[in-house]
């Protein structure tokens, strides 16, 4: 017998607006005092679900809930989630509970969450250890922030006298680049890279662009990457890069 396949929705802004989809990746970083790096994946990536469907109907609603009914909320897995041409398999609920809003006369808002319990998504081979830019050329939208971190062993005495210790004779960089608004296939490209590194797991090159200055020893500094998906042909997401002692 095949798995329960999620319904489709017509009516309202459907799933599209707003969406979250959450890739995570888990990986395992010791970091020892010289910034050097031991690094491995502890899991498979898996895909998360936050969907906000709006002015739908109460057909549509029902719909939902009859689906929501028949795996019994966060009980019953696998089922399928038909998401921008990808059936993703072995999807299961996080709640047990529906909820429905009428803020309308006869439109409805529903808000959903559920996750993958197996691996389905493959790893694209390929990809060049280089971060990517947008189709544009450019490396990163506004806000972009960029820290310069130092690492002192300090011990201050009730006296107030400070004894410190430099671990860090450079400063290491990280870097936090926004994405408020871009394409479904810009968004394909951060996270094809972002699971051809394994999150975390592997180094690669990154170009400052305050100063052009090319960093070789960087990686991932974080699990999750969170795709938004704001409207028709915008998304959005937020990635988080580090710098470390090759």
């Amino acid at each position: 017998m095949p798995d329960p396949v999620f319904p489709t929705i017509s009516s309202g802004d459907a799933w599209l607006a707003p969406a979250t989809q959450t890739v995570t990746m888990q990986t395992e970083v010791v970091t020892f005092l010289d910034d050097s790096e031991q690094r491995w994946r502890s899991g498979d990536p898996l895909a998360a679900w936050d969907l906000t469907f709006t002015g739908i109907t109460w057909a549509d609603t029902q719909l939902l809930l009859n689906f929501f009914s028949t795996v019994k909320g966060a009980y019953q897995t696998p089922w399928t989630f038909p998401f921008v041409g990808t059936n993703y398999t072995g999807m299961a609920f996080e709640l047990d509970a529906f909820e429905a809003v009428e803020n309308q006369a006869q439109l409805w808002t529903v808000s959903m969450r559920f996750r993958q319990t197996a691996k389905s998504i493959a790893i694209p081979g390929g990809i060049v250890a280089v971060y990517p830019a947008l189709s544009t050329g450019v490396v990163t939208q506004r806000p972009f922030t960029s820290r310069s971190k130092f690492l002192t062993t300090r011990n201050d005495m009730p006296t107030g006298a400070r004894y410190s210790w430099a671990e860090r004779a450079a400063a290491l960089m990280s870097w936090t680049c926004e994405y408020s608004v871009i394409t479904p296939a810009e968004l394909g490209t951060y996270l094809n890279f972002f699971l051809a590194m394994g999150g975390r797991y592997k180094q690669f090159s990154f170009t400052d662009p305050n100063d052009n200055s090319v960093h070789a020893h960087c990686r991932h500094d974080m699990d999750g990457f969170a795709a938004k998906y704001l409207g028709a042909g915008q998304c959005a997401v937020t990635m988080q890069i580090a710098e470390f002692k090759g």
